[in-house]
């Protein structure tokens, strides 16, 4: 599958894929994407932060085998917790 990495909701161009399972099979025409690393918060959680939605930011795991990954999209909205993918 030739999956573009977009932010969720960006389709234009998006790959395509067939599904197939027991009950049968979707046909999935430009909806596949690799999302791009992102973090939901809400509003609070932004201010917090002093961060902004669509700000790009790096995330940093500590510990033994540390990782950061850079670029990570800030995505606020009122229903959001704070998550990273």
């Amino acid at each position: 599958i030739k999956a573009p990495v977009r932010e969720s909701g960006q389709l234009e161009n998006a790959g395509s894929a067939l599904l197939i399972g027991p009950a049968g099979h979707v046909e999935l025409h430009s909806q596949v994407i690799c999302a791009w690393r992102h973090i939901h918060m809400s509003p609070q959680d932004a201010r917090r932060l002093n961060v902004s939605n669509g700000q790009k930011v790096s995330v940093r795991s500590n510990g033994e085998r540390q990782l950061t990954f850079d670029e990570v999209v800030v995505r606020v909205r009122d229903d959001f917790e704070l998550e990273f993918h």
